[in-house]
C-alpha cells in the first residue's frame, strides 16, 4: 500500500537531529562535488555516497509524508489514526484506493445525519440493517463504518445489500459494494498492517511538524 507500507522505528524525538545531519551531508557532498578531489572520485565512492545518503533521506520522507498524511485525514474525518490505516489497507485490498476513505466516511457521516449524497432520507436504511443511529454517532468514525459494513455483508441477496449500500452512501454504495460485502475485510487488514497503524497515528501529528521542515531540505 503505497500510502502507508513503511517500517518506522526509533526516537522520534531525535528527527530534528537526523534533519540537521541530513543538511551538512547534502552540503558535504555538494561541496565534494565542486573541489578536485570530487572529480577524481565521480566515478566512484562520490556516486555510491550520493546513492546512499538519498536512500536514506528516501525513507526518512517516506514514514513523514505516510504520518502527516495520516494526521491530515485524523482531522478531517474525526477517526483514530490506528482505525484509518486499517481502514485503508482494507479498501487497497478490495481494489479500491486508500485515499478513498475519508471521503468515504464523510459521507457515512452525513447518512447518519440523516441524508445520503444525493439529498435522501437514510432512516429506513438503518433501520432495516437493525443498526441505531444514536449508538453509531457516538462511535469512532471507523469503528461506525465498521458496524455498517459488517451488517451490510451479512445480506444474503445480493440485490438487497446493493440496494441499502446505495441508500446509506447513494451512488457511492455502489462503488464501496467490494469492501462493504467482504465480512472479513477488516479482519484480514488488521492482521496485515499488525502494529504499524499504532506507530503511526502515536506519532502522526510529529511526523506532520517535520514534515514542513523537510520541504526546505536541501537533498541536491
Amino acid at each position: 500500500m503505497a500510502g502507508i507500507s513503511i517500517t518506522l522505528g526509533g526516537n522520534f524525538s531525535k528527527l530534528d537531529e537526523l534533519k540537521d545531519k541530513a543538511q551538512k551531508t547534502a552540503a558535504s557532498v555538494k561541496s565534494a562535488f565542486g573541489s578536485d578531489l570530487g572529480k577524481k572520485i565521480f566515478g566512484g565512492v562520490a556516486i555510491a555516497a550520493t546513492a546512499a545518503f538519498a536512500g536514506v533521506v528516501a525513507s526518512v520522507k517516506s514514514a513523514v509524508d505516510a504520518g502527516g498524511a495520516l494526521n491530515d485525514m485524523m482531522a478531517r474525518t474525526g477517526a483514530s489514526g490506528e482505525g484509518l490505516v486499517v481502514m485503508q489497507r482494507a479498501f487497497e485490498n478490495a481494489g479500491m484506493a486508500a485515499s478513498q476513505v475519508p471521503q468515504a466516511l464523510n459521507k457515512m457521516q452525513k447518512a447518519l445525519a440523516g441524508v445520503n449524497e444525493e439529498g435522501e432520507p437514510t432512516n429506513q436504511a438503518f433501520q432495516k440493517l437493525g443498526l441505531s443511529v444514536g449508538e453509531l454517532i457516538g462511535l469512532d468514525p471507523v469503528a461506525a463504518f465498521q458496524k455498517i459494513q459488517a451488517s451490510i455483508s451479512s445480506i444474503q441477496d445480493p440485490a438487497s445489500r446493493t440496494a441499502i449500500a446505495m441508500e446509506l452512501f447513494g451512488r457511492s454504495g455502489g462503488e464501496m459494494l467490494s469492501v462493504l460485502t467482504d465480512s472479513s475485510a477488516f479482519s484480514s487488514a488488521a492482521e496485515q498492517v499488525g502494529g504499524l497503524g499504532k506507530t503511526l497515528s502515536d506519532n502522526a501529528a510529529a511526523l506532520d511538524a517535520v514534515g514542513d521542515a523537510f520541504g526546505a531540505l536541501d537533498t541536491k
